[in-house]
């Protein structure tokens, strides 16, 4: 069972395969399938409150696997932000370099990680945010590699951005069997509709939101937990509090 701890603080390259296009449509259709069939994979769902963006994602290698912990957190993108709606992908993931998801004025406001058994790679879907309020400037957009096949990654970005559409690799060992994703969002700055200013709340100090356990007990299989974490920042008296749901597999 998830567990939620609250805690209050005074302000917190890429290996790409070299697949042939016959193997990236084969790994993108048996990805589907193995998802939609609801067979060999373990979900870990890690979805951002509406109005939310993902602000900070890290993963952890466990000794023998390719995932050990998956941390995700998510902070409020505006102070209120009109009728946001947020949906998982539907598109058939190919992971050949193309934009995944979460195209357009979307941002990505959480993951669900799918723990596959073929090789233990962890495949990202996106939950993809839009409302009529948030405006995606193209032009500030900066693509970045979270990890190299079998990495950790650690990314985080400013209050004034978004991660925005997501593309990946796929990363087979010498016998062809799946080993991992390599995975590149953008980052983006945005703006919000009607020339409103944007209060990023650039007068406080960041958020430092280290809660919940570091560590799972002896025999489980990861190492570390798994982390969703809303980091809610009060922009009047830059006090943050910091909400957190863990588990151990």
């Amino acid at each position: 069972m998830p567990v939620r701890s609250t805690a209050s603080r005074t302000t917190l390259e890429m290996c790409v395969s070299g697949w042939s296009a016959v193997k990236y449509v084969f790994i993108g259709v048996w990805i589907i399938f193995t998802v939609a069939a609801g067979q060999n994979f373990k979900d870990h769902p890690l979805v951002c409150e509406d109005g939310y963006k993902v602000s900070s994602i890290k993963r952890g290698i466990a000794e023998g696997k390719n995932v050990g912990s998956l941390t995700v957190e998510c902070e409020r993108l505006i102070s209120t932000v009109r009728n946001p709606t947020c949906k998982k992908s539907s598109s058939p993931y190919v992971c050949n370099g193309t934009v995944e998801a979460c195209h357009s004025d979307s941002w990505i406001g959480g993951f669900i990680g799918y723990e596959l058994d073929v090789g233990g790679a962890l495949l990202l879907q996106p939950i993809c945010c839009r409302s009529d309020d948030v405006k995606v400037i193209e032009q500030t957009c900066k693509s970045v590699t979270l990890n190299v096949a079998g990495g950790d990654f650690d990314r985080s970005i400013k209050r004034n951005q978004l991660f925005h559409s997501l593309k990946c690799w796929s990363q087979q060992d010498l016998n062809g069997v799946l080993q991992d994703f390599v995975w590149q969002p953008s980052v983006c700055e945005f703006a919000l509709s009607g020339g409103r200013p944007n209060r990023d709340g650039s007068q406080c100090s960041e958020c430092n939101c280290d809660c919940g356990p570091f560590t799972c007990p002896d025999g489980g299989v990861h190492r570390r937990p798994f982390k969703l974490i809303h980091k809610r920042l009060n922009l009047s008296t830059c006090q943050c509090r910091c909400d957190c749901i863990f588990k151990c597999m």
